[in-house]
Protein backbone atom coordinates (compact mmCIF):
# COMPACT_ATOMS: atom_id res chain seq x y z
CA UNK A 1 0.00 0.00 0.00
CA UNK A 2 2.79 2.38 0.92
CA UNK A 3 4.57 1.61 -2.34
CA UNK A 4 1.40 2.31 -4.34
CA UNK A 5 0.96 5.63 -2.54
CA UNK A 6 4.53 6.67 -3.35
CA UNK A 7 4.02 5.75 -7.02
CA UNK A 8 0.78 7.79 -7.13
CA UNK A 9 2.50 10.78 -5.48
CA UNK A 10 5.32 10.60 -8.01
CA UNK A 11 2.85 10.49 -10.89
CA UNK A 12 0.97 13.50 -9.51
CA UNK A 13 4.21 15.46 -9.10
CA UNK A 14 5.23 14.55 -12.63
CA UNK A 15 1.85 15.59 -13.98
CA UNK A 16 2.06 18.93 -12.14
CA UNK A 17 5.55 19.60 -13.48
CA UNK A 18 4.48 18.93 -17.08
CA UNK A 19 1.23 20.88 -16.70
CA UNK A 20 2.99 24.14 -15.84
CA UNK A 21 1.92 26.86 -18.24
CA UNK A 22 4.69 28.01 -20.57
CA UNK A 23 4.97 31.79 -20.79
CA UNK A 24 7.37 33.75 -23.01
CA UNK A 25 8.49 37.15 -21.77
CA UNK A 26 10.08 39.47 -24.29
CA UNK A 27 12.77 41.50 -22.50
CA UNK A 28 13.62 44.73 -24.30
CA UNK A 29 17.00 46.36 -23.58
CA UNK A 30 18.60 49.55 -24.86
CA UNK A 31 21.58 47.70 -26.32
CA UNK A 32 24.53 45.42 -25.56
CA UNK A 33 27.44 46.09 -23.17
CA UNK A 34 25.28 48.02 -20.76
CA UNK A 35 27.04 49.41 -17.66
CA UNK A 36 23.71 49.08 -15.90
CA UNK A 37 23.19 45.55 -17.20
CA UNK A 38 23.67 43.87 -13.84
CA UNK A 39 20.93 45.99 -12.28
CA UNK A 40 18.59 45.33 -15.19
CA UNK A 41 19.22 41.58 -14.98
CA UNK A 42 17.82 41.74 -11.44
CA UNK A 43 14.32 42.21 -12.91
CA UNK A 44 14.65 38.97 -14.87
CA UNK A 45 16.11 37.03 -11.96
CA UNK A 46 13.36 38.16 -9.57
CA UNK A 47 10.66 37.17 -12.06
CA UNK A 48 12.12 33.71 -12.65
CA UNK A 49 12.63 33.07 -8.93
CA UNK A 50 9.09 34.16 -8.02
CA UNK A 51 7.26 32.17 -10.71
CA UNK A 52 9.36 29.01 -10.99
CA UNK A 53 6.88 26.90 -8.98
CA UNK A 54 3.87 28.03 -11.02
CA UNK A 55 4.95 28.74 -14.58
CA UNK A 56 7.59 27.78 -17.08
CA UNK A 57 8.80 31.28 -17.92
CA UNK A 58 11.05 31.66 -20.96
CA UNK A 59 13.00 34.85 -21.65
CA UNK A 60 13.34 36.13 -25.21
CA UNK A 61 15.68 39.13 -25.59
CA UNK A 62 15.16 42.12 -27.91
CA UNK A 63 17.94 44.71 -28.15
CA UNK A 64 17.68 48.31 -29.30
CA UNK A 65 21.37 48.61 -30.22
CA UNK A 66 21.63 52.11 -28.71
CA UNK A 67 19.64 54.10 -31.24
CA UNK A 68 16.17 55.59 -30.86
CA UNK A 69 14.89 53.98 -34.04
CA UNK A 70 16.24 50.54 -33.13
CA UNK A 71 14.86 50.76 -29.59
CA UNK A 72 11.43 51.52 -31.02
CA UNK A 73 11.91 48.70 -33.53
CA UNK A 74 12.83 46.30 -30.71
CA UNK A 75 9.57 47.16 -28.94
CA UNK A 76 7.58 46.55 -32.13
CA UNK A 77 9.40 43.27 -32.75
CA UNK A 78 8.47 42.05 -29.27
CA UNK A 79 4.82 42.95 -29.87
CA UNK A 80 4.82 41.35 -33.32
CA UNK A 81 6.44 38.10 -32.18
CA UNK A 82 3.62 35.53 -31.89
CA UNK A 83 5.56 33.60 -29.22
CA UNK A 84 5.82 36.57 -26.84
CA UNK A 85 3.09 36.76 -24.21
CA UNK A 86 4.39 39.64 -22.06
CA UNK A 87 6.80 42.51 -22.65
CA UNK A 88 9.21 43.57 -19.90
CA UNK A 89 11.27 46.65 -20.74
CA UNK A 90 14.53 46.75 -18.79
CA UNK A 91 16.30 49.31 -20.99
CA UNK A 92 16.46 52.66 -19.25
CA UNK A 93 16.04 54.76 -22.40
CA UNK A 94 13.48 52.39 -23.91
CA UNK A 95 11.36 52.75 -20.75
CA UNK A 96 10.99 56.46 -21.49
CA UNK A 97 10.26 55.87 -25.18
CA UNK A 98 7.67 53.21 -24.39
CA UNK A 99 5.94 55.54 -21.94
CA UNK A 100 4.99 57.84 -24.82
CA UNK A 101 3.13 55.10 -26.75
CA UNK A 102 -0.53 55.54 -27.58
CA UNK A 103 -1.36 51.89 -26.87
CA UNK A 104 0.13 48.60 -25.66
CA UNK A 105 -0.84 45.53 -27.74
CA UNK A 106 0.38 43.05 -25.11
CA UNK A 107 0.72 43.16 -21.31
CA UNK A 108 3.65 45.56 -20.83
CA UNK A 109 5.75 46.31 -17.76
CA UNK A 110 7.85 49.48 -17.50
CA UNK A 111 9.76 49.45 -14.17
CA UNK A 112 11.94 52.53 -14.74
CA UNK A 113 9.85 55.56 -15.72
CA UNK A 114 11.62 58.85 -14.98
CA UNK A 115 8.66 61.15 -15.56
CA UNK A 116 5.12 59.77 -15.39
CA UNK A 117 4.04 62.91 -17.23
CA UNK A 118 5.24 61.17 -20.40
CA UNK A 119 2.25 58.82 -20.19
CA UNK A 120 -0.88 59.63 -22.18
CA UNK A 121 -3.19 59.62 -19.16
CA UNK A 122 -3.03 60.05 -15.41
CA UNK A 123 -3.14 57.09 -13.00
CA UNK A 124 -6.43 56.00 -11.48
CA UNK A 125 -6.46 55.12 -7.78
CA UNK A 126 -2.87 53.87 -7.71
CA UNK A 127 -3.24 51.96 -10.99
CA UNK A 128 -2.06 52.90 -14.47
CA UNK A 129 -5.55 53.14 -15.95
CA UNK A 130 -3.99 52.35 -19.34
CA UNK A 131 -4.97 49.05 -20.91
CA UNK A 132 -2.21 46.42 -20.81
CA UNK A 133 0.23 48.69 -18.94
CA UNK A 134 1.85 48.48 -15.53
CA UNK A 135 4.69 50.82 -14.63
CA UNK A 136 6.85 52.01 -11.74
CA UNK A 137 8.62 55.31 -11.25
CA UNK A 138 12.39 54.78 -11.19
CA UNK A 139 13.52 57.91 -9.37
CA UNK A 140 12.14 60.54 -7.06
CA UNK A 141 12.29 64.18 -8.08
CA UNK A 142 14.98 66.19 -9.90
CA UNK A 143 14.18 69.25 -7.84
CA UNK A 144 14.65 67.30 -4.62
CA UNK A 145 18.03 66.09 -5.88
CA UNK A 146 19.08 69.66 -6.61
CA UNK A 147 18.00 70.71 -3.13
CA UNK A 148 19.86 67.79 -1.54
CA UNK A 149 23.17 68.70 -3.16
CA UNK A 150 22.59 72.39 -2.36
CA UNK A 151 22.35 71.45 1.32
CA UNK A 152 25.78 69.81 1.05
CA UNK A 153 27.43 72.57 -0.95
CA UNK A 154 26.12 75.72 -2.69
CA UNK A 155 26.24 75.93 -6.50
CA UNK A 156 24.79 78.04 -9.31
CA UNK A 157 26.36 76.48 -12.43
CA UNK A 158 25.46 72.82 -12.81
CA UNK A 159 26.61 70.33 -15.44
CA UNK A 160 24.27 67.41 -16.19
CA UNK A 161 26.29 64.49 -17.60
CA UNK A 162 23.87 62.28 -19.49
CA UNK A 163 23.77 59.68 -22.25
CA UNK A 164 23.09 61.32 -25.60
CA UNK A 165 20.37 58.80 -26.47
CA UNK A 166 18.40 59.54 -23.32
CA UNK A 167 18.78 63.28 -23.87
CA UNK A 168 17.64 63.16 -27.50
CA UNK A 169 15.04 60.41 -27.21
CA UNK A 170 12.87 62.31 -24.74
CA UNK A 171 13.39 66.09 -25.20
CA UNK A 172 10.58 66.71 -22.70
CA UNK A 173 12.85 65.44 -19.91
CA UNK A 174 15.55 67.97 -20.80
CA UNK A 175 13.08 70.85 -20.86
CA UNK A 176 11.61 69.76 -17.54
CA UNK A 177 15.08 69.68 -15.97
CA UNK A 178 15.86 73.14 -17.34
CA UNK A 179 12.62 74.52 -15.91
CA UNK A 180 13.27 73.03 -12.47
CA UNK A 181 16.85 74.36 -12.41
CA UNK A 182 15.88 77.83 -13.64
CA UNK A 183 13.22 78.11 -10.95
CA UNK A 184 16.03 77.67 -8.39
CA UNK A 185 18.36 80.18 -10.02
CA UNK A 186 20.64 77.45 -11.35
CA UNK A 187 22.29 77.60 -14.77
CA UNK A 188 22.03 74.07 -16.20
CA UNK A 189 24.34 72.83 -18.95
CA UNK A 190 23.96 69.42 -20.56
CA UNK A 191 27.14 67.39 -21.15
CA UNK A 192 26.42 64.36 -23.33
CA UNK A 193 28.14 61.00 -23.69
CA UNK A 194 27.79 59.60 -27.21
CA UNK A 195 29.00 56.10 -26.42
CA UNK A 196 32.19 56.57 -28.46
CA UNK A 197 34.16 59.48 -27.00
CA UNK A 198 34.51 58.63 -23.33
CA UNK A 199 36.48 61.78 -22.42
CA UNK A 200 33.32 63.49 -21.25
CA UNK A 201 35.05 65.67 -18.67
CA UNK A 202 36.80 67.71 -21.37
CA UNK A 203 33.35 68.98 -22.40
CA UNK A 204 32.49 70.29 -18.94
CA UNK A 205 32.28 74.11 -19.18
CA UNK A 206 34.80 76.16 -17.18
CA UNK A 207 33.38 77.55 -13.96
CA UNK A 208 31.04 74.61 -13.38
CA UNK A 209 30.21 74.47 -9.66
CA UNK A 210 28.80 70.94 -9.51
CA UNK A 211 28.08 67.91 -11.68
CA UNK A 212 25.08 65.61 -11.75
CA UNK A 213 25.94 62.23 -13.23
CA UNK A 214 23.01 60.42 -14.82
CA UNK A 215 23.13 56.78 -15.91
CA UNK A 216 25.90 56.40 -18.50
CA UNK A 217 25.15 52.86 -19.69
CA UNK A 218 27.51 52.92 -22.68
CA UNK A 219 30.58 54.04 -20.75
CA UNK A 220 33.03 51.20 -19.91
CA UNK A 221 33.81 50.75 -16.23
CA UNK A 222 37.42 51.93 -16.52
CA UNK A 223 36.40 55.05 -18.45
CA UNK A 224 33.73 55.80 -15.86
CA UNK A 225 36.39 55.59 -13.14
CA UNK A 226 38.57 57.98 -15.18
CA UNK A 227 35.65 60.40 -15.29
CA UNK A 228 35.26 60.25 -11.51
CA UNK A 229 39.00 60.80 -11.01
CA UNK A 230 38.94 63.86 -13.30
CA UNK A 231 35.94 65.35 -11.49
CA UNK A 232 37.59 64.95 -8.09
CA UNK A 233 40.95 66.25 -9.33
CA UNK A 234 39.13 69.42 -10.41
CA UNK A 235 37.57 69.73 -6.90
CA UNK A 236 34.03 69.67 -8.32
CA UNK A 237 31.25 68.28 -6.10
CA UNK A 238 29.36 65.45 -7.82
CA UNK A 239 26.01 63.75 -7.40
CA UNK A 240 24.90 60.38 -8.79
CA UNK A 241 21.41 59.69 -10.10
CA UNK A 242 22.21 56.06 -10.70
CA UNK A 243 23.27 54.26 -7.53
CA UNK A 244 25.25 54.13 -4.31
CA UNK A 245 27.76 51.99 -6.22
CA UNK A 246 28.86 55.11 -8.10
CA UNK A 247 29.46 56.93 -4.81
CA UNK A 248 31.48 53.96 -3.60
CA UNK A 249 33.61 54.43 -6.73
CA UNK A 250 34.31 58.05 -5.79
CA UNK A 251 31.42 60.36 -6.66
CA UNK A 252 30.53 62.62 -3.75
CA UNK A 253 26.88 61.89 -2.96
CA UNK A 254 23.57 60.30 -3.90
CA UNK A 255 20.08 60.22 -2.47
CA UNK A 256 19.25 56.72 -3.75
CA UNK A 257 18.82 53.78 -1.40
CA UNK A 258 21.01 50.71 -2.14
CA UNK A 259 18.07 48.29 -2.00
CA UNK A 260 15.79 50.29 -4.32
CA UNK A 261 16.57 48.18 -7.38
CA UNK A 262 15.65 44.98 -5.54
CA UNK A 263 12.39 46.48 -4.29
CA UNK A 264 11.50 47.61 -7.80
CA UNK A 265 12.38 44.23 -9.26
CA UNK A 266 10.34 42.35 -6.66
CA UNK A 267 7.30 44.59 -7.11
CA UNK A 268 7.49 44.24 -10.90
CA UNK A 269 7.77 40.45 -10.56
CA UNK A 270 4.73 40.39 -8.23
CA UNK A 271 2.71 42.44 -10.71
CA UNK A 272 3.70 40.15 -13.57
CA UNK A 273 2.84 37.08 -11.51
CA UNK A 274 -0.62 38.51 -10.79
CA UNK A 275 -1.21 39.02 -14.52
CA UNK A 276 -0.04 35.47 -15.24
CA UNK A 277 -2.65 34.32 -12.74
CA UNK A 278 -5.40 36.10 -14.66
CA UNK A 279 -5.50 39.71 -13.48
CA UNK A 280 -5.22 42.74 -15.78
CA UNK A 281 -1.92 44.71 -16.04
CA UNK A 282 -3.73 48.02 -15.68
CA UNK A 283 -5.15 46.87 -12.34
CA UNK A 284 -1.76 46.25 -10.72
CA UNK A 285 -0.29 48.78 -8.26
CA UNK A 286 2.07 51.43 -9.56
CA UNK A 287 3.13 52.81 -6.19
CA UNK A 288 6.90 53.07 -6.26
CA UNK A 289 8.94 51.70 -3.39
CA UNK A 290 11.75 54.20 -3.97
CA UNK A 291 13.17 55.55 -0.71
CA UNK A 292 15.55 58.45 -0.12
CA UNK A 293 18.81 57.75 1.69
CA UNK A 294 21.58 60.32 1.52
CA UNK A 295 25.02 58.76 1.14
CA UNK A 296 28.27 60.75 1.13
CA UNK A 297 31.75 59.54 0.32
CA UNK A 298 33.83 61.34 2.94
CA UNK A 299 37.10 60.40 1.25
CA UNK A 300 35.89 62.35 -1.78
CA UNK A 301 34.74 65.24 0.43
CA UNK A 302 38.22 65.47 1.96
CA UNK A 303 39.83 65.20 -1.47
CA UNK A 304 37.90 68.16 -2.89
CA UNK A 305 38.15 70.20 0.33
CA UNK A 306 34.48 70.00 1.27
CA UNK A 307 33.21 69.96 4.88
CA UNK A 308 29.48 69.09 5.11
CA UNK A 309 27.51 70.55 8.00
CA UNK A 310 26.96 68.56 11.19
CA UNK A 311 23.26 68.27 10.33
CA UNK A 312 24.10 66.62 6.99
CA UNK A 313 26.68 64.35 8.62
CA UNK A 314 24.15 63.22 11.24
CA UNK A 315 21.50 62.21 8.72
CA UNK A 316 23.69 60.69 5.98
CA UNK A 317 25.35 57.34 5.54
CA UNK A 318 29.05 58.18 5.54
CA UNK A 319 31.44 56.10 3.47
CA UNK A 320 35.17 56.20 4.27
CA UNK A 321 34.45 58.31 7.32
CA UNK A 322 37.87 57.81 8.90
CA UNK A 323 40.77 59.38 7.08
CA UNK A 324 43.51 56.95 6.10
CA UNK A 325 46.67 57.61 8.04
CA UNK A 326 50.06 57.19 6.39
CA UNK A 327 53.55 57.03 7.88
CA UNK A 328 55.33 55.12 10.65
CA UNK A 329 53.21 53.57 13.39
CA UNK A 330 54.18 53.58 17.11
CA UNK A 331 52.83 51.59 20.03
CA UNK A 332 52.33 53.21 23.46
CA UNK A 333 55.78 52.24 24.80
CA UNK A 334 57.50 53.59 21.71
CA UNK A 335 55.58 56.86 22.03
CA UNK A 336 56.69 57.21 25.68
CA UNK A 337 60.34 56.42 24.88
CA UNK A 338 60.33 58.86 21.97
CA UNK A 339 58.83 61.57 24.17
CA UNK A 340 61.46 60.99 26.87
CA UNK A 341 64.26 60.96 24.34
CA UNK A 342 63.15 64.32 23.01
CA UNK A 343 62.39 65.97 26.36
CA UNK A 344 64.69 68.95 26.56
CA UNK A 345 64.36 69.27 30.35
CA UNK A 346 65.64 65.72 30.83
CA UNK A 347 68.43 66.33 28.35
CA UNK A 348 69.49 69.47 30.26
Amino acid sequence: MKKAFLILAALLASTTAFSQDSIVVGVVSDGPADRMGEQQQTFVEELLALTEQEFNVEIKPFSGNWSRDEMLAAMEAAYADPDVDYVLVTGFVTNQLAATRESFPKPTFLPAILDTGLLKSDPVEGRSGIENLNYLAAYADFGEDLDTLARITPFTKLGLVIDENLASAIPELRQSALNVATARGIELTQVVHDGVNHDVFSSVPPGTDALFIAALPRMPADKFQNLINSINAANIPSYSFASVADVEKGLLATNTEPRDIYRQARLTALNMQAVMLGEAPEDQPIASSIKDKLTINMATARMIGLSPSFQILNEAVLLNQDAQVYGQRFDLVEVANTALANNQDLQA
